[in-house]
């Protein structure tokens, strides 16, 4: 590593090292994490709000259902 000269060690160079771009990468983490979960708070509290109509949902069902026994006829072909 010390031979090679775009990874600096001292820290007194142009180039990044390894500790902001550790601290970059976790702080970009964090970031998307909030994110998504502020989204998903926000679907679950439409979820929560809007009424389900219960023959659409089970149109749904029976459709993810039938999309599965699909699969399951496919994966088990010889």
């Amino acid at each position: 590593m010390a031979n090679n000269p775009a990874v600096e060690i001292n820290g007194n160079g142009k180039s990044v090292t390894w500790k902001w771009l550790v601290g970059f990468l976790a702080g970009l983490l964090l970031l998307i994490a909030g994110s998504v979960l502020s989204g998903m708070q926000t679907d679950i509290k439409t979820l929560k709000t809007e009424k389900v109509d219960k023959e659409q949902y089970y149109r749904d069902v029976n459709e993810i259902k039938e999309g599965l026994k699909d699969i399951q006829k496919y994966i088990r072909r010889p």
